[in-house]
């Protein structure tokens, strides 16, 4: 009976302390999973409200930055005064302080992730910076990430099957600090 005592608050512990332990951990595919498994419900819920607008693209910084705009060619058309309110009251209903929304041309929604850099073993000058974040609609039309597809290529872009309408979308750069970009 103890152990199950044990367990179960320890359990209640790690829970409610979910999102603090979740910062602790390294950027990485795990995080971002883990992440997504604690909060897929609330940021559905955020892309849902954001669909309902005409932005294609959605910042908010708590108190210190608040920018939406559309997209129009190839260029964003900000909005001065954005009316994302409803957005926001249910952001800050989570606790969450900021949010990051963009919705592609193929109306997938990216939300904020990671990068790696990677110093490359062929040249001492040259790097490759790795982008992940979460993508949220229709599956890709690019391949599945592999070490090789992004080994082999130097730039490009992959995703990484998470579930039906989610995946990591993983995109790439290589840099040469002596040349501009390969």
């Amino acid at each position: 009976m103890k152990k199950v005592l044990s367990f179960l608050v320890i359990f209640t512990v790690l829970y409610l302390n979910a999102n603090s332990i979740i910062e602790l951990l390294p950027s990485s595919d795990f995080k971002m999973k883990l992440r997504l498994f604690i909060h897929k419900d609330k940021l559905e819920n955020l892309i849902e409200l954001a669909d309902k607008t005409e932005y294609t693209h959605i910042t908010w910084l708590k108190g210190e930055l608040l920018k939406a705009g559309v997209r129009e060619e190839n260029q964003i058309i900000w909005d001065d005064s954005p009316d994302i309110d409803n957005i926001i009251s249910k952001a800050e209903s989570y606790d969450y302080n900021f949010i990051d929304l963009t919705k592609d041309k193929n109306n997938n929604w990216y939300l904020v992730g990671y990068t790696k850099t990677l110093f490359l073993k062929d040249s001492s000058t040259k790097t490759k910076n790795i982008r992940t974040e979460y993508s949220y609609g229709n599956t890709p039309k690019y391949e599945q990430c592999s070490k090789i597809l992004i080994s082999d290529i130097a730039n490009g872009q992959c995703f990484v099957y998470l579930s039906e309408n989610w995946f990591l979308h993983r995109y790439w750069v290589t840099i040469d600090i002596n040349n501009e970009q390969t």
